[in-house]
């Protein structure tokens, strides 16, 4: 039976807890009259954007290393993930995470990576806050 490829999803890489409440909302609803999304087909097209449970970092099974005092995720791990626990509807899966990221050794950091043939992309938010966890986005939320 075929599966109507309808759903994006976002997944919890286990750390987003600690992002300030207005970022959360905008990560899970978006602004409003706005999608987060605004380049995939809305709900009334048939299209919808799922949050999935959160997984925590350990779960990954993630390679992780620490760089100019950050903890930080490999990419490659976390699409291995990814494709091993896919959602039956999902036309493609997106990670955030509050960790760093890399994606080879050669790398400091990455605040992100996507894989367009394989529909799956990890966005980290770690480096967007100030001192005293002060979002540098939330003044325009």
């Amino acid at each position: 039976m075929a599966v109507a490829l309808s759903t994006s999803t976002l997944r919890d890489l286990g750390d987003i807890k600690t992002l300030p409440k207005k970022e959360k909302m905008f990560l899970t609803k978006g602004l409003k009259n706005e999608t987060l999304f605004p380049v995939l087909p809305t709900p009334n097209e048939g299209f919808e954007v799922k949050v999935l449970p959160s997984v925590s970092i350990e779960k990954l099974g993630c390679k992780t290393r620490r760089k100019s005092g950050h903890c930080q995720l490999y990419i490659p791990d976390i699409y291995k993930y990814f494709r091993s626990h896919w959602p039956r509807d999902a036309f493609c899966v997106v990670g955030i995470t509050m960790t760093d990221l890399y994606p080879s050794e050669s790398f400091q950091f990455v605040f992100g990576q996507a894989n367009y043939s394989d529909s799956i992309g990890v966005f980290s938010f770690a480096r967007f806050f100030l001192r005293k966890q002060r979002s540098v986005f939330a003044t325009t939320l």
